[in-house]
């Protein structure tokens, strides 16, 4: 029979689980190349270009590389986005509220739910380009951090686990709309 997760425990396993899944969201594998008739293409990627994260050489097609800049936050995919060749990283979450639910102590299983906050924001996310481009991506990182998360920790080998993880939705940068 499990023991009931102390709060400082359940706080410290889903503070892991978001240190392995960063606050990332898919990004275009680069170098990108984009023809020069794709003229709304380059403009989302020029709003990268206004932010210092990548760079733009040009001629009849226009090519998108990765600055020393861009480096500390475009990266391969790791996490729940192992999948995704690169991605964009903008940021930390961490626990800032959690909350116990049930508890089944014969299976081994504690519903949790938390809010986490977003600590160490990359400068990029305030490029006025990207504001511009992305008006949307500011307010759904706030409705994300407002919201209450769902995990079923699980206990396995005598400790607690988060159990297969719900995963959230993902602002990708790649869309045009959301």
């Amino acid at each position: 029979e499990a023991s009931k997760p102390s709060e400082g425990e359940i706080r410290d396993i889903l503070q892991a689980h978001l240190d392995q899944n960063p606050a990332c969201t898919p990004f275009f594998a680069m170098p990108r190349d984009v023809p020069a008739a794709e003229t709304h293409e380059q403009k989302r990627m020029d709003a990268f270009v206004a932010a210092g994260l990548v760079q733009r050489e040009g001629g009849s097609v226009v090519r998108y590389a990765t600055t020393a800049e861009g480096a500390k936050y475009i990266r391969p995919g790791t996490g729940a986005l192992s999948g995704d060749k690169s991605v964009i990283c903008y940021g930390r979450y961490a626990v800032a509220t959690v909350t116990v639910g049930s508890v089944d102590p014969v299976i081994g299983t504690a519903n949790v739910t938390y809010r986490y906050a977003l600590e160490d924001a990359a400068p990029w996310l305030d490029a006025p380009a990207i504001e511009a481009f992305y008006s949307g991506f500011r307010t759904w990182r706030a409705e994300r951090q407002a919201e209450d998360q769902h995990e079923t920790l699980r206990r396995r080998d005598g400790k607690w686990t988060v159990d297969q993880s719900s995963g959230s939705d993902m602002y990708d940068l790649r869309r045009l709309a959301h």
